[in-house]
């Protein structure tokens, strides 16, 4: 009912620059994300939603008696940097993607589509079927991509509800996500090595980086990708760090490259795979260098047969004068399959996809899932499909956002009405 509107109003959210900024008065984020929360929740307003906003750091749209058992769905508005080489509008375009339409824009998968989608589905499923059994609030978060700040500051007034999801994903649903560490690093610069800059964020493989060695300056490119999936970029820093090793034989430079080349963490001593098939992996998000020291941030994703402790001691084994400590780290999900929640979105995803095979899902992402009770990822990136979050072009087809509507549709109708 209500697709063709959603349309339109989602390439306004997307023209909203969200990535995390200095806080102003009224802006922890910056002003692009308080912009982009109270246009959601005003929307949601004339849709007949209750809203709350907790300081613009996050806020909801609420529908249901509070009295009934709550249901969440939770998902952020913040995006990550954009990163150079666009061909389509980073702010919200409707472009062809591969032959079908398609909207484009940084958060058009991760995440203000997926999440934005959902008071749209709801007051259609209120149209539809009436009022909902249980109290469902839709969350907009704004710092789900670096550091959580908008979760914390929620639970310093508000509870998460009982059972939830977050459309920030992949379907068919994610029964396990691997912990996540952002790890720092700290080493003596090289001796001839008097600039690096590369990165920006620990979970994006950077696609670009500078040095000046020895007076000449050097670049290189790579492809960027999510840091829960560094196999499928190219590290810019880490070709630079090699290209510089090599062209001038300097032993320093290639033994910091070659320990930190592999994506699984062979060069550390830290590849492992466990019970469930998930391997540890690493990407060095970010590599910073005077002159004086090189500071590296990478991205850990660690299966169950190994902890974050570890990893730092196995770095601080593999360098000599190091500083090592880990800033940032979200502990495993893992959620029994057999659950009424996991069962009844996996129900409702092959019903409307006849996707009859579909398996509950494994991944090295980290969601909003594990900020809530009993909750897990569904969607919104379909199987085999490309999936260009955290890369230059992001969009989704029409198609893909149809077929997601309905899913989602068919899934909270089942939980909540």
């Amino acid at each position: 009912m209500y697709l063709d509107d959603f349309i339109k109003d989602a390439l306004v959210l997307l023209s909203f620059d969200t990535v995390k900024a200095p806080a102003k008065r009224n802006a922890p984020f910056g002003k692009g994300s308080k912009d982009a929360l109270e246009y959601v929740l005003k929307k949601a307003k004339k849709m007949g939603f209750k809203t709350t906003n907790y300081d613009n750091y996050i806020g909801y749209a609420s529908i249901g008696d509070p009295s009934l058992p709550g249901f969440d769905i939770l998902g952020h508005l913040d995006t990550v940097p954009l990163g150079e080489g666009w061909t389509h509008s980073p702010y919200g375009e409707l472009a062809d993607y591969k032959g079908r339409p398609a909207i484009y824009g940084r958060g058009a998968l991760d995440d203000k589509i997926p999440i934005f989608v959902c008071i749209y589905i709801i007051k259609e499923l209120a149209a539809r079927v009436g009022k909902p059994r249980r109290h469902i609030r839709v969350i907009f978060g704004c710092d789900e991509e670096d550091g959580w700040g908008c979760i914390e500051h929620f639970n310093k007034f508000d509870k998460m509800a009982p059972q939830g999801f977050t459309p920030d994903a992949d379907f068919p649903v994610i029964y396990y996500e691997k912990g996540i560490a952002h790890v720092k690093v700290e080493l003596p610069c090289p001796e001839k090595l008097t600039m690096f800059d590369c990165g920006d964020r620990a979970n994006v493989v950077p696609d670009m980086a500078t040095a000046i060695y020895d007076g000449r300056k050097m670049s290189s490119r790579g492809i960027s990708a999510h840091g829960a999936k560094p196999y499928e970029g190219d590290n810019a820093g880490i070709k630079l760090l090699k290209l510089i090793g090599r062209t001038y034989d300097d032993e320093a430079i290639m033994n910091i490259a070659t320990k930190l080349d592999d994506v699984y963490g062979k060069g550390l001593g830290l590849d492992c795979v466990d019970s469930e098939g998930l391997p540890l992996t690493m990407n060095v998000g970010v590599i910073k260098g005077d002159g004086k020291k090189l500071e590296l941030t990478i991205d850990f994703r660690y299966p169950l047969n190994i902890e974050k402790e570890q990893i730092q001691k196995q770095i601080e084994n593999a360098f000599s004068d190091v500083k090592v400590s880990i800033p940032h780290a979200h502990d495993r999900l893992f959620v029994d399959k057999n659950t009424p929640l996991i069962t009844t979105l996996m129900d409702a995803y092959k019903d409307t996809t006849l996707d009859l095979g579909a398996k509950p899902l494994a991944i090295g992402g980290g969601t909003y899932a594990r900020a809530m009770n009993e909750a897990v990822g569904f969607g919104p990136v379909f199987p085999d499909d490309e999936m260009p979050i955290h890369c230059l072009d992001e969009c989704i087809t029409i198609d893909q956002l149809d077929k997601m509507y309905r899913i989602y549709y068919e899934a909270i109708k089942r939980l909540c009405f």
